[in-house]
């Protein structure tokens, strides 16, 4: 049901609790579906990028890479490094 709003973003209003393709592409990467799930994260991550939320890349970046290590498979698990190097650079350049 959520799935044709992915490039939605979840807000009460008073709080912003990131984009719908977030939460598919984790829904996705616990079902095993990892095709899918990379697709909604890499979306998310657009999404991210272009309202420069940095907090949330970092969030991301960080759930993606939790997937990736969680999946076990060869070359998805060297790249989860990398996520999480990143996430942790954007923290320190956000100063957050």
């Amino acid at each position: 049901m959520l799935e044709p709003h992915g490039e939605r973003l979840v807000t009460t209003g008073a709080s912003w609790f990131g984009v719908v393709n977030h939460y598919l592409g984790l829904l996705a990467a616990t079902l095993g579906r990892s095709d899918e799930a990379d697709a909604r994260f890499a979306e998310a991550e657009r999404t991210y990028e272009s309202l420069d939320a940095q907090p949330w890349l970092v969030r991301l970046r960080h759930d993606w890479a939790t997937s990736l290590l969680v999946e076990r498979r060869g070359d998805n698990r060297a790249r989860a490094p990398q996520l999480m190097e990143g996430a942790a650079a954007d923290l320190r350049f956000s100063g957050r």
